[in-house]
């Protein structure tokens, strides 16, 4: 740490001295815009807005930062790792890259929809994929169909640009060159989306314990992955140690990852493979890389998140049990959530429900397993981000709008200028001598500290600090920077007529736990419980004739009773 701490202030030292002569580091592939470019040229952004460069301050290893598409970045620090293995075009070497935030998933059809309802990316060309993006249970799937150029120009539009095989590399493997994103445990279902084991793409937060040391997910599975570079099987010897690019020219471009159909071979993360750039696939998506993030100015609607779950672990019992000849019954009770679904196993032969009530049948006298799943999670209370209300539309859809502006809301917005970074309720450097300030809103501030469970919830242009708990600026940034295609009015960043905000739906939430959009009526989560359930015994006494005697329905005579069969002969 002391280190790392001499070398941060030695650069913030160089940067104050020289920054009046020092010109501006360009990313390793300029960024394309929305115009298509020949394949043999690294594209150029033409419509971003001018960014402000920032200092990044104190992220480390697992710093996050949610980003203009409702995304989120994880941050990458600066220093050497081990690239390559052993085959022929990935020769072991060592490779030192500056720092950068990636993307922490596949870009999803949610937000390449996003890209194409504003007019800045094509539909993919895949017309199935093109059919993806609006499929409700395929939103938080990755966008597949799209050519090289399509995903550079939607890196661009996020003012970023497709990782380079170097800065891939690093992400999925750490700086020690592991075999795989989680480590050297043999690949499984529970790790990757691979093998065909699903035959179809997942959720691109579905494999959690499959997560790289930089927290990203799915670097191996699922699809592969658009890079930046052109491919070249020699490269590797020739490279620069520092920050290399790819070869200047070429026929491929770079693709790294492996897909749900990818068997186990085709897994280690210093694998590589190529495609031709106008190559369209289902298995095949990208990721971002942002060189130098920059403050926005807040969107107007964004979307809320929630607050802890409430979860409770049902149980069951039985309560009493019963005979219907020839059959024994049992019947039991659930308690702690509502019923959705119960089964039984053997000897039991039928298991029904209603309400909390179970009643089982099966021969009499014997045991069986009941199985009982129960709703027991509730969303919790909805909480909107610092800076932002919550309010409902004409409809009554719940979604958090922009506090800027309004004398009720926040001191301050995250990432805007003037907003301190002491602690929470901070007002900004405008603010009147008056501390005393009663208004317990500005308690609203960027640097909330997280309460218990809560998380601590930053907005596009903060990240969250893991050591102090809180949302750090990177910047100042501008008072009107908003998206390509966002106008900035009233002091939020305003989507065009039919446009769409990044995130989360209207009637949708952000679920931390599942890293997921979530139905705001729908629970998260429901849990299962097992017991035992023992049928009645059917007595002698219980088998009786029916009331006066056995009567032949057509003569109305006297008919003989049979106790053995508990019927009328």
């Amino acid at each position: 740490m002391r280190r790392s701490f001499s070398m941060f202030a030695l650069s913030m030292v160089m940067l104050l001295l020289f920054a009046s002569c020092t010109p501006q580091q360009s990313p390793p592939n300029p960024v394309q815009g929305p115009s298509p470019v020949p394949a043999t040229s690294a594209p150029k952004a033409t419509d971003a807005p001018a960014a402000q460069p920032v200092s990044l301050i104190t992220p480390d290893v697992g710093s996050s930062m949610p980003w203009l598409d409702g995304s989120t970045l994880v941050y990458v620090p600066a220093g050497d790792f081990i690239m390559g293995n052993t085959g022929q075009d990935n020769p072991q070497h060592t490779v030192t890259l500056d720092g950068f935030w990636i993307y922490q998933t596949k870009v999803t059809n949610r937000e390449y929809d996003l890209c194409v309802g504003l007019g800045k990316c094509q539909p993919p060309l895949d017309p199935q994929a093109v059919k993806n993006l609006s499929d409700p249970t395929l939103l938080d799937h990755p966008v597949t169909g799209v050519t090289w150029d399509q995903s550079q120009t939607y890196c661009g539009w996020v003012q970023g640009h497709l990782p380079t095989e170097a800065q891939w590399e690093k992400s999925a493997r750490g700086p020690q060159g592991l075999t795989y994103p989680w480590g050297e445990a043999k690949p499984d279902a529970t790790l990757l989306n691979f093998n065909n084991n699903l035959g179809a793409t997942s959720k691109v937060s579905d494999y959690i314990k499959g997560q790289s040391y930089y927290s990203a997910f799915d670097m191996e599975g699922n699809t592969f992955e658009w890079v930046a570079d052109w491919y070249k099987a020699d490269y590797y010897p020739t490279s620069p140690q520092k920050d290399p690019t790819g070869p200047d020219t070429g026929d491929s471009r770079s693709v790294r990852s492996s897909s749900f159909s990818s068997t186990v071979d085709l897994v280690p993360a210093y694998l590589r493979s190529f495609f031709a750039p106008d190559k369209v696939r289902l298995d095949l998506g990208f990721r971002c890389v942002v060189d130098k993030p920059t403050a926005f100015a807040p969107y107007c609607q964004t979307s809320q998140v929630s607050g802890p779950s409430t979860c409770t672990t049902p149980t069951a019992v039985q309560t009493d049990s019963g005979c219907d000849d020839p059959n024994g019954l049992a019947r039991g009770k659930v308690s702690g959530g509502t019923l959705v679904s119960v089964k039984s196993s053997p000897p039991l032969t039928k298991c029904a429900f209603q309400g909390q009530i179970i009643l089982c049948a099966g021969p009499q006298s014997v045991t069986g397993q009941v199985t009982a799943c129960a709703q027991t999670c509730s969303v919790g209370a909805l909480s909107c981000p610092a800076g932002y209300k919550a309010v409902l539309d004409h409809q009554g859809a719940p979604m958090c709008v922009s506090d800027q502006g309004d004398p009720s809301g926040p001191a301050c917005i995250a990432g805007m200028p003037g907003c301190g970074i002491s602690g929470p309720g901070n007002n900004n450097s405008n603010s009147n001598s008056n501390s005393n300030n009663n208004n317990s809103n500005n308690n609203n501030s960027i640097n909330q500290v997280s309460q218990g469970n809560i998380p601590v919830v930053c907005i596009v242009g903060t990240y969250y600090d893991r050591a102090s708990k809180t949302c750090k600026p990177l910047g100042s940034g501008t008072t009107n920077q908003c998206a390509p295609g966002y106008t900035f009015n009233q002091g939020c960043c305003q989507a065009p007529a039919g446009g769409q905000y990044p995130g989360c739906g209207p009637n949708e939430y952000f679920d931390p736990a599942s890293h997921t959009c979530l139905s705001v009526s729908q629970p998260s989560l429901g849990s299962c419980v097992t017991f035992p359930m023992t049928t009645g015994t059917c007595t002698s006494n219980a088998c009786k004739p029916p009331a006066g005697g056995c009567i032949d329905p057509l003569t109305g005579a006297s008919r003989p009773w049979d106790q053995a069969s508990c019927s009328c002969q």
